[in-house]
């Protein structure tokens, strides 16, 4: 009994990490599917766990987060909204999204509406505060409307198609080049 304990206590803790994403662990996409990238060759996919890069398989991936600066400046870009009534007209919240848009430059200059990962931390940031509160409201709708429209990574594994290249591909064979 003594041996049995003695290599058991030996015998080293593995930690295992989940396997690599599938094509079907990615068929759910969007904002609230988290997007995780790899250090080792800059591969980014969608997991709501651990798990390891579907490429190499060599890292666990690490899921894009803003700093405290970061947060604050998102912050403080949203206070700049103004306040109106109990929810926006169409021509409110069009004008209210610009107006958003302008502030992000002015308060946050590292936003890039280009970076999924960076639209989903910028997302995330605003699910923690009061949905309640009007200004956050829009906060979150604007973030899921540049995340709809960002293009994917080149390197993203099972990307998703955007509306604006469906867009473009059907524009094309409407109206061909020749």
């Amino acid at each position: 009994m003594q041996a049995i304990q003695a290599i058991q206590a030996a015998a080293p803790i593995v930690h295992t990490i989940p396997v690599a994403p599938t094509e079907e662990s990615q068929a759910d996409k969007g904002i609230d599917h988290p997007l995780f990238s790899c250090g080792e060759c800059d591969t980014v996919w969608r997991s709501h766990g651990r798990s390891r890069c579907p490429m190499c398989a060599e890292d666990e991936g690490t899921h894009f987060s803003l700093t405290g600066c970061q947060n604050s400046n998102l912050y403080v870009a949203m206070r700049g909204l103004e306040e109106t009534g109990l929810s926006y007209t169409e021509e409110q919240l069009e004008r209210s999204m610009w107006r958003f848009r302008n502030l992000l430059r002015e308060e946050a200059p590292w936003y890039n509406e280009t970076s999924r990962q960076m639209i989903q931390a910028c997302y995330e940031c605003f699910l923690r505060r009061d949905r309640e509160d009007l200004r956050v409201a829009l906060a979150i709708h604007f973030f899921k409307e540049e995340f709809k429209y960002a293009p994917e990574e080149d390197n993203t594994f099972c990307p998703e198609v955007s509306e604006y290249q469906e867009r473009d591909e059907q524009y094309d064979l409407q109206n061909p080049s020749w």
